[in-house]
């Protein structure tokens, strides 16, 4: 598990070793599922990042390569012996997997809906009805120019990492019978592939990250690339090979082979920023990121996740903010420096009243009623005052107070009011409405 709040400086890696070589790893919840090869399905409680907790296995009868979890199943993609399905409901006594084999040799896998999807290698995509878990149906494939190693699925399209074919596009909607592949080459052999939005992200192993814009899905667009070997003269096991990838917001998270973890800004898709790096003591196969974490399948060296820096908000000058709270009442708490009264007593109505002088009056005239408050008020909105005038009632709108303990209404006589008086005022309504006053 790696710390990535700043992401040119992630975190030191806290290990969980497995008993045999991680080589995908997927995180939900509490939990991360480890597709640990010749040890099947490993199951890690990562509530605590810093001291993860032992690994609960369920042995396949394949290699376990890939991994995705949806819901209380983990679908394993198994090597020579196809899919299998692993109930996880009690993560300390998991299942006996179900199994489907496939015709090839099941590399990766990921599940939509009722189906799951599974890169066959040899034998291209192969796509599974999993609706009955302990019975999935026979698999319908499509095969590809390359050699499927990866798999993603987003709406109606399944993007295949193709090895040497570069990334195909394949049209899913009707399940039995999928669309021919359209490809798009890349320079380096493409081992893995995620979509977000329009742009899918392929680990083009010796190429490093090759992003692709596929708006167009019968025409993607050339891919643009990153480097992630910054030094060719180093041995082969300790070079950056593009294996995994997977992107949240602004970044893509490259799993580097021989140099870890690779994280590279991707604000700008047609010029994607340097790599920064965080080495890892093993082999970087596989990566997910949660929340401020990411996790690695490191094969010989099992889980790594690595934690966050999180005390990296800073001034001009580069110094690091204090991110810890006073306490209450404490030296630089608000209580220490500001004295907050919170008014929770309603204004009442003082008086209600008129300048104007007492005496006759012709149409069109303006009389100015005015409320008097026992605080200042602030008003929202527009307020009415109903004035009892005969036969017809008046209703006048505010005109002006606000911030004061007096608001205005201005009464304008109309030709049907002239044989009546306002001697009722006292007794006319204030009518809020969905308005309202605000203590001041």
């Amino acid at each position: 598990i790696i710390d990535i709040t700043d992401k040119a400086n992630p975190g030191d890696p806290v290990y969980m070793d497995t008993s045999d070589d991680a080589y995908g790893v997927t995180v939900v919840g509490n939990y991360a599922y480890v597709a640990d090869y010749e040890s099947g399905l490993a199951i890690i409680d990562i509530t605590d990042k810093d001291n993860p907790g032992d690994p609960v296995y369920m042995n396949t009868s394949g290699s376990a390569m890939g991994v995705t979890v949806v819901g209380n199943y983990a679908y394993v993609a198994d090597g020579s012996d196809g899919l299998a399905i692993i109930n996880i409901t009690d993560k300390d006594n998991p299942g006996d997997p179900v199994y489907m084999n496939t015709n090839g040799y099941a590399m990766s896998v990921t599940v939509v809906g009722n189906y799951a999807y599974v890169a066959d290698r040899s034998d291209g995509l192969a796509i599974i009805d999993i609706t009955d878990k302990d019975n999935p149906g026979d698999p319908v494939y499509m095969n590809t120019n390359g050699s499927p190693l990866g798999v993603t699925v987003v709406g109606n399209y399944a993007y295949v990492a193709d090895k040497l074919s570069g990334l195909a596009i394949i049209d899913i909607t009707d399940k039995a019978n999928p669309g021919a592949p359209v490809y798009k080459a890349t320079s380096g052999s493409a081992y893995i592939v995620t979509v977000v939005g329009n742009y899918a992200y392929v680990a083009d192993e010796e190429s490093g990250l090759a992003i692709i814009d596929i708006t167009d899905k019968a025409n993607p667009g050339d891919p643009v690339y990153m480097d992630t070997n910054p030094d060719p003269s180093l041995p082969f096991f300790a070079r950056g090979s593009a294996l995994g990838v997977t992107v949240v917001g602004n970044y893509a998270y490259v799993a580097n082979d021989g140099k870890g973890l690779a994280i590279i800004d991707i604000t700008d898709k047609a010029n994607p920023g340097d790599p920064d790096y965080m080495n890892t003591n093993g082999s970087a196969l596989g990566v997910t990121v949660v929340g401020n974490y990411a996790y690695v399948a490191d094969k010989s060296s099992g889980l790594a996740v690595i934690p966050l820096n999180t005390a990296l908000i800073q001034d001009g000058a580069g110094n690091n903010a204090t991110l810890t709270l006073a306490g209450v009442g404490a030296t630089n708490s608000l209580g220490a420096n500001k004295a907050l009264v919170i008014d929770t007593t309603v204004p009442t109505v003082t008086e209600v009243s008129s300048t104007k002088a007492d005496g006759s009056y012709k149409s069109g005239d303006q009389i100015p009623i005015t409320v008097a408050f026992d605080e200042a008020v602030t008003v929202t909105g527009t307020p009415t005052l109903t004035l009892e005038t005969g036969g017809t009632d008046a209703v006048v709108n505010y005109s002006s107070g606000s911030g004061t303990n007096t608001l205005t209404f201005n009464y304008t006589v109309a030709s049907e009011h002239i044989s009546n008086d306002l001697d009722y005022v006292a007794a006319s309504s204030l009518n809020l409405g969905e308005q309202g006053f605000y203590p001041y």
